[in-house]
């Protein structure tokens, strides 16, 4: 269906030089988008682009940003617009987690998790709805949220939770805020996903577990999410907003 293409749109992904941040720019650029990658310089968003521009045989922008740096992202946004000669989709993909105990959390671990995947988030969609309405724009933002926003087991990681379900909550307040403007606010709800951060020591040896709680008996790959950004993002949805796609192999269903 032609609803679901993305030629001629312009679209950039935080968060992007890895995970699912990277699938997400992949699928966006198959379906016909031009896109910018974003992410800390450290995480090198360049090298990205280049494997993503190789694969694709068209040219892929890249940006570093600190999304939890509010002036940095106030920046960032009109120049992406600038460099991809316009912006209609905006991806809030850029996030951190933890692990631990509640009583055993420090200040200075709540305080990395909420500022980069509250006080990130805000500072982007802040910028790109202001982006979208300033220049009449019926823009599309997706923030990715979490199934720990609501599934709040097995492991204990009361601050990453807790964001993600501020996630949500600040994605259905500005897709009402917004909509009357015909900017759409929605977002993705990964379960157990691999990516990188899944398959490091730490966190490899729990894939059994989350297996098990999962009914369809597997943790999503990062291809078995993408489709969903591709939809939110495309004409397709062009009726959607404050909505929240839940893909968890059936997990939540417990």
């Amino acid at each position: 269906m032609v609803s679901f293409s993305l030629e001629g749109k312009a679209a950039f992904v935080t968060g992007a030089a890895q995970g699912i941040g990277y699938g997400v720019a992949d699928a966006l650029i198959e379906a016909g988008a031009r896109v910018a990658i974003v992410d800390l310089a450290a995480a090198d968003p360049g090298a990205a682009a280049a494997r993503l521009a190789e694969r694709h045989g068209r040219d892929v922008e890249h940006f570093t940003c600190d999304v939890t740096d509010s002036a940095a992202v106030a920046e960032l946004v009109p120049a992406v617009a600038d460099r991809l000669g316009g912006l209609d989709i905006a991806v809030n993909n850029a996030g951190v987690g933890n692990a631990g105990p509640a009583t055993e959390t420090t200040d200075e671990e709540w305080r990395r998790v909420y500022g980069v995947n509250v006080d990130g988030m805000f500072y982007c969609c802040r910028e790109e709805g202001r982006w979208f309405i300033d220049n009449g724009v019926r823009g599309s933002i997706i923030n990715t949220a979490s199934i720990s926003s609501f599934f709040s087991v097995p492991q204990y990681q009361a601050p990453y939770n807790s964001s993600k379900s501020a996630a949500w909550g600040l994605t259905r307040t500005l897709a009402y805020e917004w909509g009357p403007h015909g900017v759409r606010v929605n977002s993705v709800s990964p379960g157990f996903t691999i990516t990188p951060m899944v398959e490091t020591p730490r966190m490899k040896p729990q894939q059994e577990g989350w297996k098990q709680l999962t009914p369809m008996g597997k943790l999503a790959t990062i291809e078995d999410l993408a489709g969903a950004y591709v939809f939110l993002a495309s004409d397709a949805s062009g009726h959607m907003t404050g909505a929240d796609l839940i893909i968890d192999g059936g997990l939540t269903l417990r």
